[in-house]
This record gives C-alpha cells, sequence and structure tokens, in this order.
C-alpha cells in the first residue's frame, strides 16, 4: 500500500523510489522500536505489541517518511503503536528481512532496521490504542516471543550495554549476579 505525501509516492524512504509510476520497489525499508526499560531493581525488560492482523508479538515499525530519520521514524511507530514516549539510539542493533503478505493478496519483501528506544514516559491514550496488546517482558522471554535468532543476540548486547552504563550501577559488569551473566 502506497503513502502519499503531497502528490508524491514513497514506500519506505526516497532512496528506494520506483523507477517506474504504479510499480512497486523490490524492497521496502522500514524502521522499528525496541522499547525498553530498566526497572528499579536494575533489570532491563522490552515492549512488545502484537501485530493487528495475526496477533503475533513483534515490534511497533513501520515504513519511513523521507521528513524522519530512521531512528526518529521508529519512535514514531513506538508512539503509535505502543503509547511510549522515548529516545531513540541513533544507530540500528539489528535488522532483518522478512517477507511481508499484503492485503491484497500480493508479497514484498521488506528489510526492517531496528533501533532501541529507552522508554521515558507511557502515554495515557495513543493513536492505535485498543487495536494490539503490549506486554513487558524480560531479555529471554522477548527472544522467545519475537522468535527470531538476531533478536536474541541483539537483546542480550543491549542488556550487557546499558546495564554496563547505568549511573549507580548497583551491578557492575564485573560483579553481576548469574541471571545477568546469562544475558551475555
Amino acid at each position: 500500500m502506497a503513502k502519499v505525501s503531497g502528490s508524491r509516492k514513497y514506500w519506505g524512504s526516497d532512496l528506494f523510489e520506483p523507477a517506474w509510476p504504479g510499480t512497486r520497489p523490490a524492497l521496502e525499508i522500514q524502521s522499528a522500536a525496541l522499547p525498553y526499560r530498566v526497572t528499579a531493581g536494575g533489570d532491563v525488560e522490552f515492549l512488545l505489541v502484537t501485530t493487528r492482523r495475526q496477533g503475533r508479538w513483534g515490534l511497533p515499525k513501520g515504513s519511513i517518511p523521507c521528513t524522519l530519520s530512521m531512528a526518529e521514524s521508529a519512535a514514531r511507530e513506538a508512539y503509535e503503536e505502543a503509547g511510549v514516549i522515548g529516545e531513540p539510539a541513533p544507530l540500528s542493533c539489528t535488522s532483518y528481512r522478512k517477507i511481508k503478505r499484503r492485503p491484497g493478496g500480493g508479497k514484498m519483501q521488506v528489510e526492517v532496521w531496528v533501533y532501541p528506544l529507552l522508554v521515558t514516559k507511557m502515554l495515557r491514550s495513543w493513536p492505535e490504542q485498543g487495536q494490539r496488546l503490549l506486554k513487558w517482558c524480560g531479555a529471554s522471554d522477548a527472544a522467545a516471543l519475537l522468535g527470531e535468532a538476531d533478536f536474541g543476540l541483539a537483546i542480550r548486547r543491549l542488556c550487557r550495554d546499558v546495564l554496563a552504563v547505568l549511573p549507580g550501577n548497583p551491578r557492575p559488569l564485573g560483579a553481576q549476579t548469574d541471571r545477568h551473566r546469562q544475558l551475555r
């Protein structure tokens, strides 16, 4: 499904504009947020959302408007789909490709770049409220629910990096509990 910005159609980034009007590019680029928070006990939790059509657990993601960076677009998707506001990392922690089914029955290859998003605020209402379920979960559960091997590695690395730089971290990397050692 094409989006319209002014009079110009685009899919993902303008860099991937189709060569012929009315055609679709071979690959759509999207950005996703990996929303996370640090609990009072120093644990890292991740926010997952369900897809609207199939109800599978995933990340807030979508096409990238030409007016936003990929990280900004990921943050916008987290706001729209999960009702969270936060600070997106400037660099992606992982990416993946998948085949996306279109409502009309067609298929398209999509490449998704994932940006960590430190959640600073949860909203009481948001654009897609009631259309998706939300779930905060630990690293192991998040990786299992997402079902992608690359996510498990990206989540473990993000946990390690977040725990390493927390101000007043009660568990510096050299003195972590067994549970935190498993994240490496």
